[in-house]
C-alpha cells in the first residue's frame, strides 16, 4: 500500500521535530536512524533540516503564465467549447503567448509557452 504525500510529510515533520528536540537536549541523533524509525527518506529529513520545504509548497519554476492568466485562458477555452468552437493547440498557445506579450515588462526577451 502506497503512502500518501500528506502522511509522508507528517512523518518527516515528526522526525525533524524529534531530531531538533534531541539536539536541544545536547544529544547527537543519527538522521539515518530517525529515517528508518519513521519510514521516510533520510534525504527528505536532511532537506527539511536545511530549511527546504516539501515540493508541494514550493513555487513552481516551469510556469510562464501567472495563476490569473492561466485561469483566464482556461475560462476562454471553456467558453469557446460551450459555443462549439473547436480548440487546437496552436490556437491555445497563440492566445497564451499574446497574454505574455501584452504583460511583458522590461527589456528582456518575451516569454513564450512551450509545447506542453
Amino acid at each position: 500500500m502506497a503512502d500518501s504525500n500528506e502522511d509522508i510529510d507528517e512523518r518527516v515533520e515528526k522526525a525533524v521535530q524529534d531530531i531538533l528536540a534531541e539536539r536541544e537536549a545536547g544529544e547527537h541523533p543519527v538522521i539515518a536512524q530517525k529515517a528508518r524509525e519513521y519510514r521516510v527518506s533520510k534525504y527528505r529529513i536532511q532537506r527539511r533540516l536545511k530549511g527546504v520545504g516539501p515540493r508541494t509548497s514550493r513555487i513552481l519554476t516551469n510556469y510562464k503564465l501567472l495563476e490569473v492568466q492561466e485561469e483566464a485562458l482556461l475560462q476562454y477555452i471553456l467558453t469557446c467549447d460551450e459555443i462549439g468552437q473547436s480548440m487546437r493547440y496552436d490556437f491555445i498557445s497563440k492566445v497564451a503567448n499574446d497574454m505574455l506579450e501584452k504583460n511583458h515588462i522590461g527589456d528582456g526577451p518575451i516569454l513564450t509557452v512551450g509545447r506542453n
